[in-house]
């Protein structure tokens, strides 16, 4: 138990560590606004939820779907 405890607390010190060299480098290297909690926890777009993947889903299959099948009235002129 007490080896997994290091194993996990040396992991996350490397993580801190790493993403702290990478936070320096790209605010102050590259001179990208970025904040260090986005690097560590990610960036959280509104776009990831169920719902929304459903509905880009749905929209895709309707995309592939030809006129027939859609059922949309072709209006002649």
């Amino acid at each position: 138990m007490e080896e997994l405890f290091r194993y996990y607390l040396r992991n996350i010190i490397i993580l801190r560590i790493g993403t702290g060299l990478r936070y320096l480098w790209l605010r102050f290297v590259r001179h990208l606004k970025i904040s260090y909690r986005t690097l560590y926890e990610g960036s959280k777009s509104k776009k990831t939820s169920e719902l929304s993947n459903f509905e880009n889903e749905m929209s895709n299959i309707v995309k592939m779907m030809s006129v027939d099948e859609r059922k949309i009235p072709i209006k002649m002129p």
